[in-house]
């Protein structure tokens, strides 16, 4: 049960830009991953994040550099670095490898959750199938090592062959 001791006249901050700890901690890593994953056009565009400014590409006033030759040194700098994409690269790989054959859902021998087998063929709003949807979810557990699955659907009625 959550207790939440409130002085009188406080409001508790509902506001979606307000993370847990825990999450706040975790989120620079979670960019830095799905970064490396996108590959050189996402490194580049973090500009000093990954890449940071050498000497001669900051401004100086006594060695007579302007803002604006710092920030030309800089950008033709960044253009000429690249980003080997071995991250994406051994996450398909892993992906592939582990998805190499369909995956095999077992239903209930005794038919009760046969009927669960259409939903399968489209598990998702969009129309994904099992396997496609796996593969979704494993890919992000690759990537940044956690995932969240929301379901939000009606509920179902499972009836057997005689209608129970």
């Amino acid at each position: 049960m959550l207790k939440v001791d409130l002085q009188l006249g406080e409001k508790l901050d509902f506001s979606p830009v307000v993370f847990h700890e825990t999450y706040a901690g975790l989120l620079e890593s979670w960019v830095s991953c799905r970064n490396a994953y996108a590959g050189n056009l996402a490194i580049k565009a973090a500009g000093e994040k990954y890449l940071p400014r050498l000497s001669g590409q900051k401004a100086h006033d006594k060695l007579g550099i302007t803002d604006a030759d710092a920030d030309e040194a800089y950008k033709d700098y960044k253009d000429r670095a690249t980003w080997y994409g071995a991250t994406q690269t051994t996450i398909n790989a892993y992906r592939s490898m582990i998805m190499r054959r369909p995956p095999v859902i077992r239903y209930s021998p005794d038919g009760k959750l046969a009927a669960l087998e259409d939903l399968m063929t489209h598990i998702t709003v969009d129309g994904q199938v099992a396997g496609d949807f796996i593969s979704t979810i494993l890919q992000e557990i690759l990537i940044v090592d956690k995932v969240g699955v929301l379901e939000d659907f009606p509920k179902m009625m499972v009836l057997d062959d005689q209608g129970n």
